[in-house]
């Protein structure tokens, strides 16, 4: 085997499992003079053992139904993620993880918010549910009816069929809400769901046009029943002004990024959600000749495309509940997205450069209690600044300390910090903020 293909051997494994191993043959003077690859399940064990009063790193290994035993010097070991700092975690496995979390949290979050962020417990099982956890789940809660909401992630066929137990005869009914992606329909769907007539509101027998709706309060809809794989669901599709702007206000930033990224020449390859996926990359010349330069540009026919779709969002579900009760379920859906926007941008939820458990919990809580805090913060303001507007303030709100004297406040006076001066009855924007006040509006606010 080759050098660059031993290499790729080890990454890939690597990338794969989350451990990549290579041997080291040594000659008699102790010097390395070749390397053999090992694959991740010859490795049966790793541990520090004492030798000669040091801990050393010794790895129990299987080769052609040998038991071996390799210290950590002879080993080549590439590891991901790690809980323990010896083995690592296959990083695939770790993020479809950080997926399913992720989804489940957004579909949670909806009723969170909507009981103004009291929630009524947390259900924790280790590792994946299998199918007989799911049983023993729904006989503990010991429920007649069952409505299970998910997003995309958790919106396969296999999960929506096990759902489907609506016969009037069934002791236990179960019922599905999921997320259907309006892209991934069939395409004489996908033209009836985009079509700008034929479209209602909730107990108003009008039928609608939305080619110009502006109403940020209307959530207009249109349903069918649809069949797939012999499993009959109701496909409903709703339209929301508001949901329109804000996707076309992220798509904007993204597209300035985007652009940014194009001028200052950083336009490696990005993830699919990335800004720079809005970028279009030109290899060869008009006459099909290899460039000599690879050209940028902002990639209008994706946007373009998808633009088509902003204000549009689809569910599937087996319920005969009128719709006005399915979109209730499903319509704070943007502003969930947006909090795990605030949590992942302003509060710094991820990158997460933590490997115990214990701290990595930790830190997500105190992201949580921050967006929280934020929350209650904005419905005291009876919802009349953005977040940015709110996080920015806060952040300029500084105060240079003169010694004996007290604070003097250094920030620009706003509607915005009036607003928070009157909702929580004390003031900071006096030319000296003393001592004695300060303690008294810390010693009210515990």
């Amino acid at each position: 085997m080759s050098g660059p293909d031993l290499r790729h051997f080890v990454q890939v494994w690597a990338t794969y499992t989350g451990n990549g191993y290579a041997i080291i043959e040594r000659n008699g003077a102790g010097k390395p003079i070749a390397l053999y690859p090992l694959l991740p399940e010859n490795v049966i064990d790793a541990k520090y053992e004492d030798f000669r009063g040091h801990k050393i790193l010794v790895y129990q290994v299987t080769i052609e139904k040998q038991k071996l035993r390799f210290l950590g010097e002879d080993l080549i070991h590439i590891k991901g993620l790690s809980k323990d700092g010896i083995f690592g975690i296959s990083p695939i496995a770790y993020f479809v993880e950080t997926l399913r979390l992720a989804k489940a949290s957004e579909q949670a979050g909806g009723e969170y918010w909507e009981r103004e962020g009291v929630p009524n417990g947390v259900l924790e099982i280790p590792g994946v549910v299998s199918g007989e956890d799911k049983e023993k789940i729904l006989n503990d809660f010991k429920l007649s009816n069952f409505v299970v909401c998910t997003d995309a992630g958790l919106s396969s066929y296999v999960n929506r069929e096990f759902n489907d137990i609506t016969d009037k005869d069934a002791p236990n009914k179960r019922f599905f809400i999921t997320t259907q992606s309006l892209k991934k329909l069939q395409e004489h769907l996908i033209d009836w769901s985009l079509d700008p007539k034929g479209w209602s509101i909730p107990n108003c027998p009008k039928v609608y046009d939305i080619s110009d709706a502006t109403d940020h309060e209307i959530i207009y809809y249109k349903e069918r029943w649809i069949n797939e794989n012999g499993l009959s669901q109701r496909l409903i599709v709703t339209f929301s002004p508001k949901y329109r702007d804000y996707q076309r206000t992220i798509r904007a930033n993204q597209i300035n990024r985007a652009q940014k990224a194009i001028d200052k020449n950083k336009v490696d390859m990005p993830p699919q959600t990335s800004h720079k996926r809005l970028i279009e990359r030109v290899y060869c010349t008009t006459k099909g000749e290899v460039a000599k330069n690879t050209s940028h540009s902002i990639n209008k026919k994706l946007v373009e495309e998808e633009s088509k779709y902003d204000g549009f969002y689809g569910v599937c579900t087996n319920m005969k509940e009128p719709v006005s009760r399915i979109i209730e379920i499903n319509r704070q859906r943007w502003e969930i997205e947006e909090s795990f926007m605030i949590m992942k941008s302003e509060f710094k939820a991820r990158p997460v450069y933590l490997s115990r458990d214990d701290r990595i919990k930790a830190h997500f809580m105190t992201c949580f209690l921050t967006l929280l805090l934020y929350r209650v913060l904005e419905k005291k303001l009876d919802n009349k600044f953005t977040h940015r507007q709110i996080i920015d303030t806060l952040r300029d709100m500084n105060f240079n300390k003169v010694r004996g004297e007290g604070y003097i406040p250094m920030y620009t006076r706003t509607d915005l910090t009036d607003a928070l001066h009157e909702k929580f009855g004390f003031r900071t924007d006096y030319q000296i903020l003393k001592l004695e006040k300060l303690k008294n509006i810390t010693t009210n606010s515990n």
